[in-house]
């Protein structure tokens, strides 16, 4: 049975003929959105976050107030789905690289510790680098596995298996231009904050300062829709033994 997502049901409405005739396996469906400069992934999530603390504390009370928990200092999260096989891998980053990127580092999505029985797992890996003009980078890698069979849920048992490579990066122009990705700062600050110590009570001023990147400004980096990215010709083929 075809199942229609934002993106194809869009397609459709500006081409039925083309929506009658599009493939619904795996293997022709990656076909298919590459011939037709399709989109092959959907970004439905990026959320990008630096946090810096900054204390300030009583005479005699420093060390208790920097022991104090700090938050997640760097963090990328991605949620990125493929149209071909409507799978959608969750990427989690925290690297402390991202502090300073520099948009050539791959950030795996993935375990990349695999096993025998998961030889058939999507691999993901994502580079991002916040800017300005052309200095912005938001690119995705995937190796995926499809059936001739069209089989998507036990693929392990299909006759013959297709590993499809493929690598797109967002036009630097729709980023700046259409500005589909916020970024701002943000400093938040709790004053006062009673410590105890063995000697008694200690006040601590802490400051969180955050530079963040995000989908459509969202808080959590969501945008209804997602920003679609079309792979062209960036894309291989190889069958799988």
């Amino acid at each position: 049975m075809k199942t229609f997502t934002i993106t194809s049901i869009l397609l459709c409405l500006l081409n039925i003929a083309a929506c009658l005739s599009q493939p619904t396996d795996c293997l022709e469906q990656t076909k298919y959105i590459s011939s037709q400069q399709y989109s092959l992934w959907v970004i439905n999530q990026l959320l990008y976050q630096i946090t810096n603390k900054t204390v300030s504390f009583s005479s005699w009370g420093e060390a208790d107030c920097i022991m104090r928990p700090n938050p997640r200092a760097h963090i990328l999260q991605m949620e990125i789905q493929n149209l071909a096989n409507n799978l959608t891998q969750v990427c989690k980053i925290d690297h402390a690289s991202l502090e300073t990127p520099t948009g050539d580092k791959w950030y795996p999505c993935h375990n990349e510790t695999q096993t025998v029985e998961d030889k058939y797992q999507i691999q993901t890996y994502v580079q991002f680098l916040p800017g300005t003009q052309s200095q912005w980078k938001v690119s995705v890698r995937q190796t995926y596995f499809c059936s001739e069979s069209g089989n998507t849920t036990d693929i392990t048992s299909a006759p013959k298996v297709v590993k499809v490579s493929a690598h797109a990066t967002l036009p630097w122009d729709l980023v700046i231009f259409f500005r589909p990705i916020l970024c701002g700062t943000n400093t938040h600050s709790i004053l006062e904050i009673p410590y105890r110590t063995g000697l008694g009570f200690v006040s601590c001023n802490i400051t969180y300062d955050a530079r963040w990147c995000s989908l459509g400004g969202d808080i959590n980096g969501r945008k209804e829709g997602g920003i679609g990215m079309g792979v062209w010709n960036n894309i291989e083929y190889v069958d799988v033994e």
